[in-house]
């Protein structure tokens, strides 16, 4: 599995395909520090997927409690 060149259609599809919540947050490049390129910091907090009131991460094919300053490869504003 290339992580680097998966879009997040074939990101979405490969988590849909295990129960493991452990491969799930592998495949989903789960960091447990935000995204930070120097023009944009990107992290659970700032996520649509993100449920501050519980900390929780709504995308779909994830939907687990997150660190609003950890990031994943499927991060959306």
């Amino acid at each position: 599995m290339d992580l680097q060149s998966d879009t997040p259609a074939s990101i979405t599809a490969q988590i849909a395909q295990t129960a493991d919540i452990k491969e799930k947050a592998v495949i989903a490049g789960l960091r447990r520090e935000p995204f930070d390129d120097g023009d944009m910091k990107q992290e659970c907090a700032t996520c649509i997927y993100f449920l501050p009131n519980y900390k929780h991460c709504d995308q779909p094919e994830l939907g687990f409690p997150v660190d609003p300053d950890w990031w994943c490869r499927l991060w959306r504003v």
